[in-house]
């Protein structure tokens, strides 16, 4: 709006009269904003009850199902010699774990400065513990046509055939050697060349070693004892010799004392189950502190907090406290509520754990104690599902705070226009005032000075 230069005739000061009447018109707009205000701050704190809230469903999400009490965990005696992994589909159980030896690659050293000229160099991969070079499964043998001149160049080329074996060259004192090594380990993994032409000199058999190459490493598979049986892996991993049960191999038994050995236990899990439970309780503590806070009235100093009296977050509490003092149908009758596991509700609102006690039942009766925190879990999962799905308490509180702070907007608009439109006849009136007063003056001015001269 242009601002009009008010009050030139009568000498008064229209803009600050026009001001002061123009924020009277704006009060309903100030209490609008402060209204609004509030709303937003609810608002966002129901965005961080929701925040709270989804933390609660994930923690008691870990809980819900027995698979999450099922775990177990491996441990070896000496970690020296091998670790080990457990899923839920172990066994608990002792076992005497022995490393007869280690999973290695194929490796060879070829004589120094060899002959290189242009020909074929074909490389093959296979087991030769027969006694006959048996080709690996699923591989062929990979022909390299060489046009080369130097040793270097033959390296290149072997290392860009894709043919499961790798190419260094070392410079030792005697000259150049060429290092070939399997990509992988394992028996299967036993190298066998051919060379024709200007490459014959690179032709070398596992089965009658030549003088081309000296074998530095043997291409063979890990094997290890479990309570002596043995069993064996192309790799230092076992996976599959133990349901359930991952072992890595690291080093080799004394082959002198057959009957050294590394014990290998499998037990349950509680230590991971305990902290399921933990995060559980830190998740619902989380919430009630933020609930607490969000809802505190000060009597001192007559202050409320931004949910004092919310009714949706004291039905939220109410609804938590209900499932926590229920005692749901597939809870164990050992068991039946949390309390007898060692989670126990405080005078604050928080819950405790005692992890001693709920170590206790895990170790004495794990079915039941299993039975009472999946149904608890399920029950609190289903609660904070509801409370933050797309129809739970959480998000129809958000869905009408933000309907009623755009209506605030809209409204705000409104009466913006009002006040607008009031200030604007403000200055029409106060200028025409100003212009009649000031065509007074005039009047007034010249019938003095007629008068003066009739004197």
């Amino acid at each position: 709006m242009a601002i009009s230069s008010a009050g030139i005739g009568t000498g008064l000061d229209v803009a600050s009269i026009i001001s002061k009447l123009v924020a009277v018109e704006s009060q309903p707009i100030t209490l609008l904003n402060t209204r609004q205000q509030a709303y937003k701050d609810q608002l966002s704190a129901y965005g961080r009850i929701l925040s709270a809230a989804s933390s609660l469903q994930t923690a008691a999400g870990k809980l819900d199902s027995t698979a999450d009490f099922q775990g177990y965990t491996a441990t070896v005696a000496d970690t020296d010699y091998a670790s080990a992994t457990a899923s839920s589909y172990a066994a608990a159980g002792s076992y005497a774990l022995r490393v007869e030896q280690l999973a290695q690659a194929n490796k060879l050293l070829s004589t120094a400065d060899p002959a290189v000229a242009a020909g074929t160099l074909t490389i093959e991969l296979g087991d030769i513990s027969s006694g006959s070079f048996v080709a690996k499964s699923g591989t062929s043998p990979v022909a390299i046509n060489f046009t080369g001149s130097t040793l270097e160049e033959l390296r290149s080329a072997i290392n860009s055939a894709s043919a499961g074996v790798s190419a260094t060259i070392v410079n030792g004192s005697g000259g150049k050697q060429l290092v070939l090594t399997s990509s992988v380990t394992g028996a299967e993994n036993t190298i066998r060349l051919t060379g024709a032409t200007g490459l014959s000199g690179f032709t070398y058999d596992p089965i009658t070693p030549s003088a081309a190459f000296t074998e530095k490493a043997a291409a063979q598979d890990a094997e290890a004892y479990i309570d002596g049986v043995l069993v064996t892996s192309s790799t230092n991993t076992l996976a599959e010799a133990m349901t359930g049960v991952s072992i890595t191999l690291k080093k080799v038994h004394d082959p002198l004392i057959p009957a050294e050995a590394t014990t290998l236990a499998i037990g349950s899990d509680t230590a991971g189950m305990t902290t399921r439970a933990k995060d559980f309780v830190k998740s619902w503590n989380d919430l009630n502190t933020l609930f607490k806070s969000l809802t505190k009235y000060d009597p001192t100093a007559s202050k409320a907090s931004t949910l004092s009296g919310d009714r949706t977050v004291s039905g939220m509490e109410a609804q938590l406290r209900s499932v926590l003092f229920s005692s749901p149908g597939s809870a164990s009758a050992t068991y039946p509520r949390l309390s007898d596991l060692g989670i126990t509700l405080e005078t604050d609102g928080s819950l405790k754990l005692d992890e001693t006690k709920f170590g206790t039942a895990l170790s004495s009766n794990l079915t039941d104690a299993t039975a009472t925190m999946t149904a608890f879990g399920a029950a609190f999962k289903t609660l904070a599902d509801n409370l933050v799905g797309t129809d739970g308490a959480i998000t129809s509180k958000t869905t009408s705070l933000n309907s009623t702070i755009k209506s605030m907007d809209t409204r705000r608009e409104v009466l913006q226009r009002q006040v607008d439109a009031i200030e604007k006849r403000y200055r029409a009136q106060f200028t025409a005032l100003d212009a009649m007063m000031g065509r007074m003056q005039t009047q007034s001015s010249y019938l003095s000075q007629q008068l003066s001269r009739l004197g």
